[in-house]
């Protein structure tokens, strides 16, 4: 049988029309078609004569590798805008969690989406919740970014004991689940 197929092969590569083992039937330049080349061209070395010949190079190397570096830095600088950030964690504050000197990536648009350098809100999200990790600009000094954990919702009382730390118990705000604690003008 392998016989009977070398022979057939043999018999469609020679005919006009015919095609080369493992190829479809009838040819291209029959049909009036041009099919380019898939092969590159050959990169030739400087020829004996002196002569010029062509390069399949069409732009100059300073200028592919330019392309490629600003192709990176304009990725990098959306990607750090819009999408993701690296912090250093500045301070012992959020021990034993996160420590001093540790980096992290904080996603930009976890809770809303907004436009850079107006911090305008275009789409709201979510809001953050009790135990998330977030990151804001020190009001007094908005060239310092703060890294904290979220202890209370708005609405929360939040109780800072001598040092400065929350201490004793969070309670959430008065309202219709939660009628207000009394006080010490009701005892």
């Amino acid at each position: 049988m392998g016989e009977t197929e070398g022979r057939q092969e043999k018999d469609e590569a020679g005919r006009a029309g015919g095609s080369a083992a493992g190829g479809l039937p009838g040819s291209a330049e029959s049909d009036g078609v041009v099919v380019p080349s898939i092969e590159p061209a050959p990169i030739t070395g400087s020829p004996a004569g002196g002569e010029r010949t062509e390069s399949v190079r069409s732009k100059p190397l300073w200028r592919e590798y330019g392309e490629a570096i600003l192709i990176a830095i304009i990725l990098a600088l959306f990607i750090r805008t819009f999408i993701v950030q690296a912090f250093k964690i500045p301070s012992g504050s959020m021990v034993p969690t996160l420590t001093i000197g540790d980096h992290i990536l904080v996603t930009k648009f976890l809770y809303d989406f907004k436009l850079p350098y107006w911090d305008t809100i275009l789409i709201r999200f979510s809001e953050p919740q009790r135990g998330d990790i977030i990151v804001f600009k020190f009001p007094e000094d908005e060239s310092k970014d703060f890294i904290k954990r979220v202890i209370g919702l708005p609405g929360d009382t939040v109780e800072i004991d001598q040092r400065g730390a929350p201490g004793g118990a969070l309670r959430p705000a008065p309202g219709p689940e939660h009628p207000s604690p009394p006080g010490p003008a009701a005892r």
